[in-house]
């Protein structure tokens, strides 16, 4: 099942019914507000963490010229120490909501206006077998979009009859065929 982990509008929807997908590959395109409000928070964190840090080697060398108290130096160390802290769970937050971090490296140069794109991507190798998402769909953070199948491996359901119990067995062999798709498959029976 591929959930959206924000809620937002559904922008493009690049896989039908049928379709085959790999792991990692855009399926569908939403833009979400609360997305751009972790992107953001997340930005505004590392700028936070860029200004604390010139501010801790301002303040080091101004000390080290004893032109400043330590004090002032200590509190720029800890203002840049919590800066850090910050940017650390920004990027948590985003990283646990599904972006990677060559995503987060990425954030740093890109459009304001990108913010707001969040691409689903397949969770698995597979074949599309429910699709239940149309562009322009609002949609909330635990809709089913999409349902993905790996069909490399399937089982059949078979009813044995009783009369037939004494030739069927635990690791025979057997075919299943399909007139209809035209295909035949063989495995063991368990």
């Amino acid at each position: 099942h591929v959930v959206p982990r924000f809620t937002g509008i559904v922008t493009e929807v690049r896989k039908i019914l049928g379709d085959e997908v790999r792991k990692g590959e855009v399926i569908a395109v939403m833009h979400s507000r609360e997305l751009t409000d972790l992107k953001s928070e997340y930005l505004s964190a590392m700028k936070r963490v860029e200004l604390a840090q010139a501010l801790v080697a301002r303040e080091e060398t101004l000390w080290k010229k004893k032109i400043s108290a330590e004090q002032d130096y200590l509190m720029s160390r800890q203002a840049f120490v919590e800066a850090e802290i910050n940017s650390k769970t920004a990027a948590q937050k985003l990283l646990a909501s599904g972006l990677s971090q060559t995503d987060l490296n990425d954030l740093a140069t890109m459009a304001e206006g990108v913010l707001s794109r969040y691409e689903l991507k397949a969770p698995i190798d597979g074949v599309v077998i429910e699709k239940q998402v149309v562009v322009g769909e609002a949609v909330k953070e635990d809709a089913d979009l999409l349902v993905l199948a790996d069909l490399s491996t399937v089982w059949v359901d078979v009813t044995v009859y009783a009369r037939d119990l004494n030739v069927v067995k635990v690791g025979q062999k057997v075919t299943v065929k399909s007139d209809v798709a035209g295909i035949e498959a063989s495995g063991r029976l368990t």
